[in-house]
């Protein structure tokens, strides 16, 4: 669904799908945008309850509103893998997708390094 969006429209994107499963459609979505899934851990982690929820929203008002979540029990994950389909494992705090986790980390790590030496 991410194809051809700006980061911004695929938060978007990321709170429709939130918004049509919590009507209780079943929407099935294949995506390789770690982009997307970190914006649907955002909606999974705002249907927590929280000490300071209130306060938060009121703070990002301007991009969340208490629609804006999604209960990971509605959510099922898989990855295509060695010509099997694997479950993945979510939670209250999200989506676990290692494959991107570690690459983003990866990434991140040669960006660090190689801004150590040119400093």
């Amino acid at each position: 669904p991410e194809s051809h969006l700006t980061l911004r429209n695929q938060r978007l994107m990321a709170k429709l799908i939130a918004s049509i499963v919590n009507l209780k459609i079943k929407v099935f979505i294949t995506t390789h945008s770690d982009f997307l899934i970190k914006e649907l851990n955002n909606l999974i982690l705002l249907d927590n309850d929280f000490s300071e929820k209130e306060n938060w929203l009121k703070n990002n008002k301007n991009s969340y509103n208490e629609r804006d979540r999604l209960n990971f029990e509605r959510v099922n994950v898989y990855q295509a893998k060695n010509g099997k389909v694997v479950g993945l494992n979510i939670s209250k705090i999200g989506i676990e997708i290692p494959f991107f986790d570690e690459e983003i980390s990866n990434i991140y790590r040669v960006s660090n390094d190689l801004e150590y030496f040119i400093d």
